[in-house]
């Protein structure tokens, strides 16, 4: 882990085999969705950056898995991201209230199981279901 850029945008350095090289490159997580704090800043946005760095903080290694399609239109990598202890960045997120699932065709991997976990935090009223 380089640095954070926003809740579902962060930079990473790729070491050994896989999707990264071993260069710093910016990564969107796959599959999910967070306010946004740059422009126009939106509710829920600074906890939910804020969030990502304590999930992911600055120098931890990570275990990724691309899907179909591993760059966005902007250019970004699209990965899913595991901490080193195996819990998913994305459910976590979507868990605690801190992202929505957000489909971007055609990669599917985690995404019904998201689905699940959004319905329950929404229910729940946590995160940004509640103060939204």
């Amino acid at each position: 882990m380089v640095r954070h850029v926003d809740g579902d945008t962060v930079v990473l350095r790729g070491e050994g085999p896989g999707p990264l090289p071993g260069v710093p490159t910016r990564v969107r997580l796959l599959q999910v969705d967070t306010p946004e704090v740059h422009g126009e800043r939106e509710c829920f946005g600074p906890e939910a950056s804020r969030r990502t760095q304590e999930l992911l903080p600055v120098g931890a290694s990570v275990r990724v898995q691309a899907d179909v399609r591993l760059e966005d239109r902007y250019g970004r990598t699209l990965l899913l991201l595991w901490d080193a202890g195996g819990r998913s960045i994305q459910e976590a997120l979507v868990h605690e209230g801190y992202a929505r699932v957000l489909h971007v065709a055609p990669n599917d991997l985690a995404r019904t199981e998201l689905t699940g976990v959004q319905q329950a935090a929404r229910r729940a009223g946590r995160g940004l279901w509640g103060a939204c």
